[in-house]
C-alpha cells in the first residue's frame, strides 16, 4: 500500500509539473508574439500565467533559460510531428520530403513558435539539432541505396535544413494569397533534385508528400 501511495504522489507531482510547464509555454509564446519590439519580463510572464515569481524561478534560472525552454519545446513538438508522419514511410527520400512538408505545415499552424525560433535561436536548426540528425539518417540511407549520389553528408544536411528553414521562416509570415500547396510541392521537388534524385522521382515524391501532409 505504501508503494502505491508513493507512486501516486510521484505521478501527481509529475502531472502538476507538466501542467505548469504547459502554462508557461503557452503564455510565453503568446507574450513574445505580442511584443516584438519589447521583450516581456518575468513579471509579465507570471502575471499572465497566474503564478508567483518563486514558481517561475523553480523552473527557470532566468529569462534566457525561459526563452531556451520555449524554443526547445517548439522544436520538440515539431520533431514529434515529423515522427508521426514517418510512421508509415520507409523510403528515405519520401521521409525527407514528408519532414520538409511537416516543417511547412508547422509554420502555418504555429507561426508564433517559428518566429520565436527565428528571433532567438536558429542554432536549434543547426547540423547538431534533433531535426538534423533525422535528416542525416535518411540522407545516409538514400546514398547507400543509390537514390542520390554519395557526397558530403554535412553539405547535404545543410541543403535540407536550409530548405526547411527558409520554408518555415518565410511561410510563417506568408503574404495573403500564397498557394501553399504549390509552393511546397515546388520547394520539395527542387530540394530532392538538388540532392541528386531523378527529376521524375523528385516530382512524384513531392506531390505525394504534399498530399499526405498538407492536403
Amino acid at each position: 500500500m505504501k508503494s502505491d501511495s508513493l507512486a501516486k504522489i510521484v505521478l501527481d507531482r509529475n502531472l502538476h509539473q507538466l501542467s505548469v510547464r504547459a502554462k508557461f509555454f503557452a503564455t510565453g509564446i503568446q507574450l513574445f508574439s505580442e511584443s516584438e519590439s519589447k521583450l516581456p519580463t518575468v513579471d509579465d510572464v507570471v502575471r499572465s500565467v497566474g503564478l508567483s515569481r518563486a514558481t517561475f524561478y523553480n523552473y527557470f534560472r532566468d529569462m534566457e533559460a525561459y526563452v531556451h525552454f520555449l524554443v526547445d519545446e517548439s522544436l520538440s513538438r515539431l520533431v514529434m510531428e515529423v515522427d508521426e508522419t514517418h510512421a508509415d514511410a520507409t523510403d528515405p527520400l519520401d521521409r525527407i520530403a514528408r519532414a520538409v512538408c511537416v516543417c511547412i505545415r508547422y509554420s502555418l499552424d504555429h507561426p508564433h513558435e517559428i518566429n520565436l525560433m527565428s528571433r532567438f535561436c536558429r542554432a536549434q536548426l543547426s547540423n547538431e539539432s534533433r531535426l538534423a540528425i533525422k535528416f542525416s539518417e535518411d540522407l545516409i540511407a538514400a546514398m547507400l541505396s543509390g537514390q542520390i549520389p554519395e557526397t558530403s553528408l554535412e553539405s547535404a544536411v545543410c541543403i535540407v535544413l536550409g530548405a526547411a528553414s527558409i520554408a518555415m521562416f518565410q511561410l510563417a509570415n506568408r503574404p495573403d494569397g500564397w498557394d501553399t500547396v504549390t509552393v511546397a510541392e515546388f520547394l520539395v521537388a527542387g530540394l530532392l533534385s538538388g540532392l541528386g534524385a531523378a527529376d521524375e522521382i523528385s516530382a512524384a515524391l513531392a506531390a505525394r508528400s504534399v498530399r499526405v501532409v498538407l492536403v
